[in-house]
């Protein structure tokens, strides 16, 4: 799990620095530029290099943090069986699911946001309920659309429990998160407080971008298997709780079941 998340989340970081290192290029060449020979199409240029480097960004983090999500949901289902898992095979169990993971990811990504947009109670609610969508899409295998009715009905009834372990894991993660990033934010803060600003010199910027990049894989590899490792094992825990999921998984496993006791013979 730590492999795969290394891969996944230093691609993406690296991507974003290489993204920071071209913006910072394109603010240099503004700054140096002659007013009056700055033409339109040149600013254009400019800007449409921008936006269209940070929707790359984006669409590359989206695309990688959400199969990476898939492929550690599925070493889990393994190691709930007690069955040893490589890289190769988890990603040979979770490559038919990839659109579906994608378009679940979508479909629950925009739901929740129009629910946060519109009040935030709403956003809150259904986040949560549609929390455990993407392990049963990966575990059950399922469509898009069964595997967010599968988790609306494993969070029904559990919704406060499910939203405590939900909310905990995010405040983790950001708290492992802001642990990683603190010292490059207050070191840069002493050495050169503009570049947190994003106003500093060349060097001390790119010092910048690059040591956050390196806290933000370090956060990554640490956070990605804990998060993915909660609600995979969330889910297990729910369909234990109301489908007897534990014993099908002995049997999966080969191990029996315990029989129930005899009853006391009559006095």
């Amino acid at each position: 799990m730590l492999g795969l998340s290394a891969v996944v989340v230093s691609a993406t970081q690296l991507i974003g620095f290489l993204f920071s290192v071209v913006l910072l290029g394109n603010v240099a060449r503004l700054e140096n530029a002659d007013p009056a020979t700055l033409d339109q199409a040149e600013l254009t240029g400019l800007l449409a290099g921008t936006l269209g480097g940070g929707a790359v960004l984006l669409l590359v983090t989206w695309l990688g943090q959400t199969i990476l999500n898939g492929v550690l949901t599925a070493v889990v289902g393994r190691a709930v069986l007690g069955q040893p898992v490589s890289a190769a095979d988890a990603w040979a169990r979770v490559r038919p699911l990839v659109w579906r993971l994608l378009g679940l990811s979508l479909v629950v990504t925009v739901l929740a946001s129009l629910g946060l947009v519109l009040c935030l109670v709403p956003g809150v609610f259904l986040w949560v309920q549609w929390v455990l969508a993407s392990p049963a899409l990966v575990l059950e295998r399922s469509t898009v659309g069964t595997a967010m009715r599968r988790s609306w009905a494993l969070v029904s009834g559990s919704w406060w429990r499910t939203f405590g372990i939900a909310l905990l894991t995010v405040v983790i993660t950001q708290v492992i998160s802001s642990a990683l990033s603190f010292p490059v934010t207050f070191g840069m803060g002493v050495l050169d407080p503009d570049a947190l600003l994003g106003t500093g010199t060349t060097p001390s910027l790119l010092l910048f971008y690059g040591l956050t990049a390196l806290t933000g894989i370090v956060a990554g590899v640490i956070t990605a298997p804990f998060t993915a490792s909660v609600y995979a094992l969330l889910y297990v825990d729910q369909r234990m709780r109301r489908e007897a999921l534990d014993l099908e998984l002995m049997r999966s496993a080969g191990v029996a079941p315990a029989a129930a006791p005899p009853p006391d013979a009559p006095a």
